[in-house]
């Protein structure tokens, strides 16, 4: 009999067992299956070191030993760089493939589909060619889908049981892994300079809040038919190169809507999706190799979807679009699926295109403020030149930098009581050619002492920069500051996250507010401001 306190320590996670007791462990694996389970990780605590003992093991074993010490061969198997053991590992596997024992066929086949080779292909292809049980069929299918080729995507594909749902569904999802693997082979970007040829629709999307501020913003750059159509989103019309959007600032994403369509979803974005087939085609190209034919890759956003929705589903686009492949892992494009009022609409949006918006962007502090929105607030500030602007809670240095891009101003002055925020703002500004005009310290705002600013701008810290329960002290000093410190007739720009609190201090110094807008900061909101002090 085998003490009782070994069965009670291999239950315990943190048990790594001495060497010589693996053939008590051995032992274990033949006893009941919440014994073997635990026993099992704890030999795999062991380390490969243990290889050699189960490879002995084996033609002695009976089941159900035999299956778990299989299982266990697999694995360190998988793990182990090649050499004589692992390799003999190896050619075990492909002996046990047909064994007599079929929970050892079955854990032979799941070893042996962790190691991509032509071997193991052909070993899995001859024992699926046998007709074997159902239960291994379908093991060797999944094995087949992790490390096949060619020879294997064209034997799934005559042998698909059409008459057996939950093995056509293992099928399908084994042939659609082939079908990424087999694509990898070249890597494609976004055509993003080649015109479109013919107006199309965009949704342009922005954080909430911003949706106003971004269709202007594109209303000026020349798009047409602009219209804020959702919270966070503007739709408009354009016929120019994808690249073109990169001029939009405030821009977060942008995508390309199909038609909406009825009916079943699969069958409704399956519809949606060829309708767009030609338009990916033209849109993706080779990275690198202008000779080589790169595949357009997608990747499923469904957010309500179960992991077994999404599975389906890409295997219905499989069959329906058979030129287009679903690879999360190396998409150009985001295949969104909005669902409203019994109707299914696609968005298509772009991925590993390059944003040249913000390459200033060499460093930066937690709680930065995303450039998007620090374009938002230089928009709504338009700096000019006589300007002198003044960010307290400079941070890395955006929201005066986007100022100095837009427009040439007489000096950015930054302060921020971080000597780490100093430094990484001052090499955002020389990435961005605008140190000739900036001047930044160290110190609290109310140290401030440069020139009397006309333009104030700023997202202060909302809580990560700031000690805990001193957030509304700081926000209420920094409001009665700004408010004396202001020029006569300046502006205040910024993103308030305790309106309550600093508003009456602006009201009672007189300011009026020329914008208050409700602004999503990524899970909580913040109320972007326009103020003028008085003259």
């Amino acid at each position: 009999m085998l003490p009782v306190d070994l069965r009670q320590a291999v239950t315990s996670k943190g048990y790594t067992p001495p060497l010589k007791q693996l053939p008590e462990l051995l032992a274990l694996l033949g006893e009941s299956e919440d014994t073997a389970a635990a026993t099992g990780l704890a030999i795999r605590r062991m380390g490969a070191a243990v290889l050699p003992d189960l490879l002995r093991a084996i033609p002695g074993s009976q089941r159900p030993q035999r299956g778990r010490l299989t299982e266990l061969i697999g694995r360190f198997a998988a793990a182990s760089s090649a050499g004589s053991k692992a390799d003999e590992a190896f050619h075990l596997l492909l002996e046990l493939l047909e064994d007599h024992d079929l929970k050892t066929q079955l854990n032979a086949a799941a070893a042996l589909g962790r190691r991509r080779c032509a071997e193991s292909e052909a070993a899995l292809l001859a024992a699926l060619a046998k007709q074997p049980r159902r239960e291994l069929q379908l093991a060797l299918i999944r094995a087949l889908g992790k490390v096949g080729g060619g020879a294997a995507q064209t034997a799934l594909a005559q042998s698909r049981p059409a008459s057996d749902p939950s093995a056509l569904q293992v099928t399908d999802r084994a042939m659609l892994i082939l079908q990424r693997e087999q694509s990898r082979t070249h890597q494609a970007v976004i055509a993003d300079t080649l015109p479109l040829g013919q107006s199309r629709r965009f949704w342009l999307h922005a954080r909430d809040g911003l949706e106003h501020l971004l269709a202007d913003e594109a209303r000026e750059l020349g798009y047409d038919q602009v219209q804020v159509v959702a919270p966070g989103r503007v739709e408009m019309v354009s016929a120019r190169p994808l690249a073109d959007l990169w001029r939009l600032r405030l821009m977060t994403d942008a995508g390309l809507p199909m038609a909406p369509q009825t009916g079943p979803v699969e069958v409704a974005v399956a519809a949606a999706l060829r309708q767009a087939e030609s338009l990916l085609l033209k849109l993706t190209s080779s990275a690198g190799d202008s000779a080589a034919v790169a595949p357009v890759r997608y990747r499923i956003d469904w957010p309500e979807a179960s992991k077994a929705q999404l599975w389906s589903m890409a295997g219905h686009l499989m069959a329906a679009c058979p030129t287009l492949v679903n690879d999360p892992t190396l998409s150009t494009w985001d295949l969104h699926i909005h669902q409203d009022a019994g109707k299914t609409q696609i968005e298509l949006r772009p991925k590993r295109w390059l944003d040249p918006r913000f390459s200033y962007r060499r460093g930066f502090v937690p709680a930065a403020s995303h450039p998007t929105i620090a374009a938002a607030l230089a928009r709504v500030a338009a700096a000019g030149a006589g300007d002198i602007v003044w960010d307290p809670f400079v941070g890395s240095g955006s929201e005066l930098i986007e100022c100095g891009l837009a427009s040439p101003v007489q000096g950015l002055y930054g302060t921020d009581s971080d000597p780490t925020a100093i430094s990484v703002a001052q090499g955002n500004v020389a990435a961005a050619n605008l140190q000739a005009s900036l001047h930044l310290s160290v110190g609290d705002f109310s140290a401030y002492s440069g020139p009397q600013p006309s333009l104030i701008i700023t997202n202060p810290p909302m809580g990560r920069r700031v000690q805990r329960g001193q957030l509304a002290e700081v926000l209420t000093r920094f409001a009665e500051h700004a408010a004396n410190t202001l020029a006569p007739g300046g502006r205040l720009v910024w993103l308030a996250p305790l309106p309550v609190r600093t508003n009456p201090i602006f009201q009672r110094h007189g300011f009026r507010p020329l914008l208050l807008q409700t602004v999503d900061m990524g899970g909580f909101p913040a109320e972007l401001q326009h103020l003028v002090k008085p003259r």
